[in-house]
C-alpha cells in the first residue's frame, strides 16, 4: 500500500520561496535547513521528505528561479526572451549552464 502524501505543493512553494529570501540574506553556505523549515513554519523533516537534502532544496530553488524568469519574460513580450532581444544565441545558454 503507498504512503499517504503528507506533504503538498502549497509547502514546496513555500519552501522555495522561504529559501530564496533567506538565500539572498545569508548566502548559501549560512542557511541551515532547521532555518528553512523554522521560516516556513515545518519541520526539517517535511524540507527533506521533499527535497532530500541542502543541495538539492539549494538546486530546486534555482530551478525556480529561473523558471519564474522565464515565465516573467513571456508576458513581457510577445515571442518571450527571442522578441526582447536576450539570450538568443547558443552561448547565452551555454553561459548559463556553467553558472549553475
Amino acid at each position: 500500500m503507498a504512503r499517504p502524501v503528507m506533504h503538498d505543493d502549497s509547502l514546496k512553494q513555500q519552501l522555495l520561496e522561504v529559501t530564496a529570501g533567506l538565500v539572498d540574506r545569508e548566502g548559501p553556505a549560512r542557511v541551515t535547513l532547521r532555518d528553512v523549515a523554522a521560516a516556513a513554519g515545518t519541520s526539517t523533516t517535511a524540507v527533506y521528505a521533499l527535497f532530500g537534502g541542502k543541495s538539492q532544496l539549494l538546486t530546486a530553488v534555482m530551478d525556480y528561479g529561473f523558471r519564474s524568469f522565464r515565465e516573467s519574460q513571456e508576458q513581457a513580450a510577445h515571442g518571450g526572451l527571442q522578441g526582447l532581444g536576450i539570450a538568443t544565441g547558443p552561448g547565452h545558454w551555454n553561459i548559463l549552464r556553467c553558472t549553475g
